[in-house]
């Protein structure tokens, strides 16, 4: 995806190419401004109760209809961790109290944008879930019968390094 434009944000003038080592970027020469691409935050959850993980069926693109751990791109003014618990809220239902930071990855499959998703391990939930904002389902999964269809490849990682864990330590 060419995240490029053609003026400015700053002033409105024109863009330049600019390559700044191997980085190909944008600069305004009028303001200086220069167009960084950078990967966006994103922040979600672990759920597990009872040795199943809970996952959510999406319902927008990018692949609709596929499963993945509850998340989302973080806003301008939210922390990863108001990040986590307001897309679980969101997309679940469910009200959690995080835990440590399980996994931290670079998304690079998701073909809106590139990502840093931070994973948070749940401590506690409180409901229960109920297939909301952006998806069409929520269930919980055992750890060694996850669904063939996961949206990334990224999460799909994170899940099974997390049940290899669970396997190695018994929790």
């Amino acid at each position: 995806m060419d995240n490029f434009g053609t003026y400015c944000i700053q002033c409105g003038e024109r863009l330049q190419d600019l390559m700044e080592g191997s980085q190909r970027r944008q600069i305004c020469y009028a303001c200086g401004w220069i167009n960084y691409l950078n990967p966006i935050p994103a922040a979600g959850a672990l759920i597990v109760e009872s040795g199943r993980i809970l996952l959510v069926r999406r319902g927008v693109e990018p692949r609709v209809g596929y499963w993945c751990l509850p998340s989302g791109f973080e806003e301008y003014d939210e922390s990863p961790e108001d990040t986590a618990i307001r897309e679980v809220r969101e997309e679940t239902g469910l009200t959690v109290r995080l835990g440590p930071i399980f996994d931290v990855a670079y998304i690079e499959d998701d073909p809106r944008k590139k990502c840093l998703l931070i994973i948070f391990e749940v401590e506690a939930f409180e409901g229960e879930p109920v297939a909301g904002d952006d998806v069409t389902a929520c269930a919980f999964f055992p750890l060694d019968a996850l669904p063939e269809d996961i949206a990334f490849s990224k999460h799909r990682a994170m899940i099974e390094r997390y049940r290899d864990r669970v396997q190695r330590t018994g929790g």
